[in-house]
């Protein structure tokens, strides 16, 4: 049994005729210990993704729409506030994007950390923090003693997300999701982070859902891919058969799009360098009951049938699925 599934999940903000559906129709399982990264630009419908599962969407903003949220086959899209506080932190946590804004400013760093054992577990204080100490050493911050006195603002922003990254961990989880863990940070800090995250999936199998626009990231640490624009997933596949045979053109597109050694932003054609390649024009959401590919507005590709018919998304290998009418041609 998969231990996160989620069955044509739909999202949606506003309401009435100006409502947007952020996530539309999304199919993902995530098996125990396996870690999936969600990817594509902003606007795509990751993080709406990812705040639908853990129930944090806005109040009377954001709203799951349709489908299905399992977690250990219990279905847990709209519980009630209640219910969801007695499993966000202990079955799934979060990673939140920013760690300063994640972070109490009005609270040490020992007693955000230990906080989490007392509410979900009972432990006294003493007890808890003593494994708070434990779990900070996990994550390899530096003068953990000294830190679990510490306010967030006295610390680095990697060191706040270290520390955002074991609150996380404290309740022993079995899905975390990670909202672009790494945004922000030193190439250095980054790699410390991406080896704690891989060492936490290696050492308790913890799964973990991780968010990002950062191809570079997936390679590093992710089992699988699943490429979403505008709300729907366009491709699937494990990250080897993702880099070395994408099918769709936006994969394609955001893969071109990675910077490399010899591009530039500003190359010209009388430079050395090569410029980075862009994907024109920007995310468009369709509205329910539109006809055509999602992608056909900005795909070099696209023939006069990707305006009119939606493509399935169907399997091209043994581990790797896509929704384009073209995946075939050549490049």
């Amino acid at each position: 049994m998969s231990l996160l599934s989620l069955d044509g999940l739909v999202t949606e903000f506003g309401s009435g005729a100006s409502a947007v559906r952020a996530v539309n129709g999304l199919n993902l399982e995530i098996q125990p210990g396996e870690i999936v990264a969600l990817v594509g630009e902003s606007g795509c419908g990751k993080s709406a993704t990812s705040y639908s599962i853990s129930g944090l969407l806005p109040e009377g903003r954001g709203r799951v729409k349709g489908g299905t949220i399992k977690l250990n086959g219990r279905e847990i899209q709209n519980l009630p506030e209640r219910k969801m506080r007695k499993i966000r932190g202990r079955e799934i946590s979060m990673i939140f994007q920013e760690p300063m804004t994640a972070l109490n400013p009005t609270m040490t760093i020992g007693a955000q950390v230990a906080e989490p054992l007392e509410i979900h577990y009972g432990l006294s204080p003493r007890v808890a923090r003593a494994r708070a100490l434990d779990i900070l050493r996990q994550v390899n911050l530096p003068y953990p003693e000294d830190k679990m006195r510490a306010y967030p603002h006295q610390l680095s922003g990697g060191q706040r997300q270290r520390v955002v990254i074991a609150l996380a961990l404290i309740a022993e989880p079995q899905l975390i999701i990670a909202d672009e863990p790494t945004t922000a940070l030193d190439v250095t800090v980054q790699a410390q982070i991406l080896s704690v995250l891989r060492e936490i999936n290696e050492r308790n199998g913890t799964a973990i859902l991780l968010i990002t626009h950062d191809f570079g990231v997936v390679a590093e640490i992710a089992h699988r891919v699943v490429v979403m624009y505008a709300g729907y997933k366009v491709e699937e596949g494990r990250v080897e058969d993702i880099f070395d045979r994408p099918r769709h053109p936006y994969t394609k597109a955001l893969l071109a799009s990675m910077p490399r050694l010899g591009t530039s932003l500003t190359a010209s054609q009388e430079d050395e360098h090569v410029r980075i390649a862009g994907i024109p024009g920007i995310v468009e959401h369709f509205e329910p009951g539109r006809r055509g590919c999602i992608f056909s507005g900005r795909c070099e590709h696209a023939t006069e049938f990707c305006f009119k018919d939606v493509p399935p998304l169907s399997t091209t290998s043994e581990n790797q699925s896509v929704a384009c009418h073209n995946s075939e041609e050549p490049e």
